[in-house]
């Protein structure tokens, strides 16, 4: 009995260690990009260049406040999203467009911070054509003790790198759901040659819950 002990604090620990590994992994290539694209912005005197420092300060900002938190109001999670996009917003053609939608009372409901964004990243990276129109949708639904976030998007080829890179950032969110909401989340994903899909439920997660 005593092992048996031992060996569930073990892994209990190996759990906090992993979370706290994954939670503190931020996507290279998003601050890259967005820094390069800053620059850009700065050499061709573009008035987009204050914008884009202004709102990629508040999402770095955000991450490096809350990787820490347990949970946050939902409507926090809201606002960082919603920095992000405006952010991408600024680094794509006129030809992306952006279906962002909010439904329900969000003000009754927390969330672990950073818990939908490797999605969105993922909608960005391969569902964006420099050449085609592009239209990625996100919705954030506020149920009675449950939160339900749905992207789509279509899917444009990219290379054997890009999809390795893409896959290890779903495992990675997928198992931080695990460590974090372990049986009370739902997360379903539809993806074919030409479109994504991806739908996630979390339970319980109205401030009236204990």
């Amino acid at each position: 009995m005593s092992l048996n002990k031992k060996n569930k604090e073990i892994e209990a620990e190996k759990s906090i260690i992993e979370l706290a590994y994954l939670k503190a992994q931020i996507n290279p290539h998003f601050i890259l990009n967005t820094l390069n694209t800053i620059y850009s912005f700065i050499l061709k005197g573009s008035e987009k260049a204050s914008d884009a420092v202004l709102l990629y300060s508040q999402v770095i900002r955000y991450i490096f406040d809350k990787i820490e938190t347990n949970f946050v109001p939902l409507q926090e999670e809201i606002d960082y999203i919603n920095n992000y996009i405006d952010l991408q917003i600024l680094r794509f053609t006129d030809t992306l467009n952006i279906e962002f939608e909010i439904k329900g009372n969000v003000e009754d409901h927390k969330i672990a911070p950073l818990t939908f964004i490797s999605f969105i990243e993922n909608s960005f990276q391969y569902g964006i054509s420099n050449h085609y129109p592009s239209t990625i949708s996100i919705q954030i639904e506020a149920l009675d003790d449950s939160i339900r976030f749905t992207t789509k998007n279509r899917k444009y080829k990219k290379n054997d790198f890009q999809y390795i890179g893409k896959n290890i950032g779903i495992k990675n969110t997928r198992r931080k759901l695990n460590l974090i909401y372990p049986e009370k989340h739902k997360l379903s994903i539809k993806e074919t040659d030409d479109s994504f899909y991806l739908d996630l439920i979390i339970f319980n997660t109205s401030y009236k819950q204990k």
